[in-house]
């Protein structure tokens, strides 16, 4: 097989240009998956962060939820505390029985006192 002499002298120089756009493409390689690996880092760290701020977030409505529910059943208590002595007061003293009226109702009630009178007196 035969060569031309200036492919043999030209071998070498093209052998080091490939030598060094491997080494080049390699280096670059590298350095995408250096690039790669701390973005990925970067990203890990964000998501931790991310989620120990939603487990701080749930402890602090956790502990909300908790306070209401206490604070719900004192409201409770003190409610039902209120109607038993409500109650209480109305069976010991029946006259103060008497609900808040509204003017229509108080002369819906005059009207029959009136009527009631009227009946009772006509007999």
């Amino acid at each position: 097989m035969f060569m031309p002499a200036w492919t043999i002298r030209l071998a070498p120089y093209l052998g080091g240009l490939l030598l060094a756009v491997a080494a080049y493409a390699w280096a670059y390689g590298r350095g995408v998956d250096a690039e790669r690996a701390k973005w990925q880092a970067v990203q890990a760290k964000a998501a931790e962060v991310q989620r120990q701020r939603e487990v701080v977030l749930q402890a602090q409505v956790d502990a909300a939820g908790v306070a209401l529910s206490e604070r719900a059943v004192v409201v409770e208590r003190i409610r039902e505390k209120a109607q038993i002595l409500t109650r209480n007061y109305y069976v010991q003293n029946p006259a103060f029985n008497v609900p808040c009226l509204d003017s229509s109702r108080l002369r819906h009630i005059s009207d029959s006192d009136t009527a009631a009178t009227a009946a009772g007196t006509a007999k």
